[in-house]
């Protein structure tokens, strides 16, 4: 868990700290000729911030001792999707009452990890 914890720690503070960073990472990108955004499926690991997965999807399978399975709640794509909905709304909306982090990341651990079967 405590591994697991420090990745989930680690994802909002870069967010919060290297703005910019993350959004090069993690931000929709249009090159300036205005073609279209390859909205396609692309391997994991071919896109931009795909070594910040890698290790949230390491820190899941080493918490739960198995694969991760995108059928159960410890699905790492949904705990990612949680935490990159939390840094980036905290950017965008500086100004909503937004928790604790700790208490954020608690609630997050508790719903989408913990009660994995």
């Amino acid at each position: 868990m405590d591994r697991l914890r420090a990745v989930c720690e680690a994802y909002p503070d870069f967010a919060q700290n290297r703005p910019h960073r993350y959004r090069v990472m993690f931000g929709r990108h249009r090159e300036i000729k205005r073609t279209p955004v390859i909205t396609e499926p692309r391997p994991a690991d071919e896109l931009l911030g795909a070594a910040a997965f890698t290790k949230l999807v390491a820190a899941v399978a080493a918490h739960t001792g198995k694969e991760p399975d995108p059928k159960t709640s410890a699905d790492p794509t949904t705990l990612w999707i949680a935490l990159h909905g939390y840094a980036s709304l905290q950017a965008a909306v500086p100004a909503f009452p937004w928790p604790e982090p700790a208490d954020m990341l608690e609630t997050l651990l508790e719903r989408l990890v913990r009660s994995a079967p």
